[in-house]
């Protein structure tokens, strides 16, 4: 079961929560919609673009109000991603809210991840642009993995698939170290994709961080509580 599931949504209210905080009966469609919109819309725009090349995104969460919609941003350089005096993030509002075309007031936090290499997602961005800048995919692999365990990780898994060094056959291949239990529910285990573009084609690296067993974040859980009372 836990090798056909992915590890974060099989694993929701028991270790951690969703990424969407808010609850609707007649506009679930309508909203779920404009979250993915918005998702991919972030995505694309820190990853095609050339200043943010050193900016890696963990998570992105949204909270809903009556007439606001609150975004956090997870990332690795928040200066980066703020610019100056906050311009760019300025921009990126109204942008999304002419993406949107809706009367909701958007506000935007950019929060700093103190712990990049216990994040899964910070990790296979990590690797899949060193294979991006033609770094060697095992040596791009093999320090990620020696840095995560190095910062307190239970266990690690990273596999890339696609035509490795440029190879007319695509392949899979995979380093682990530690203890990745997939089937312990209360298994803090973060889980990240990120796709490569190089000139060969796309190379996917998946990547598992087992953060220990039993660990709840309380945070997280308290704040789903209030959302919900409030909806």
């Amino acid at each position: 079961m836990g090798q056909k599931t992915n590890p974060v949504g099989i694993r929701l209210n028991i270790v951690r929560t969703w990424d969407g905080y808010w609850y609707s009966d007649k506009e679930y469609g309508n909203y779920l919609i404009e979250d993915i919109k918005i998702r991919n819309f972030i995505y694309k725009k820190i990853f095609n673009n050339k200043n943010y090349l050193r900016v890696e995104v963990s998570d992105i969460k949204i909270k809903r109000f009556t007439d606001d919609i609150h975004i956090y941003i997870h990332t690795s350089r928040p200066g980066l991603l703020i610019g100056k005096k906050g311009q760019d993030i300025e921009f990126l509002k109204n942008e999304l809210t002419q993406l949107l075309n809706s009367k909701s007031k958007i506000n935007i936090n950019i929060t700093e991840v103190k712990k990049i290499d216990l994040d899964a997602k910070i990790i296979a961005q990590t690797v899949g642009k060193a294979i991006e800048g033609r770094v060697a995919y095992k040596r791009a692999m093999k320090q990620s993995i020696s840095r995560t365990m190095k910062a307190g990780a239970k266990g690690i898994k990273i596999q890339v698939s696609g035509r490795l060094n440029g190879s007319d056959m695509s392949r899979c291949e995979y380093f682990k170290e530690g203890s990745i239990p997939l089937h312990t529910f209360n298994a803090d285990i973060d889980f990240g994709r990120y796709p490569a573009q190089t000139t060969y084609g796309k190379i996917g690296v998946t990547v598992w961080v087992c953060r220990g067993i039993g660990t709840v974040d309380r945070k997280e859980n308290e704040l789903l509580r209030s959302v919900s009372s409030e909806g």
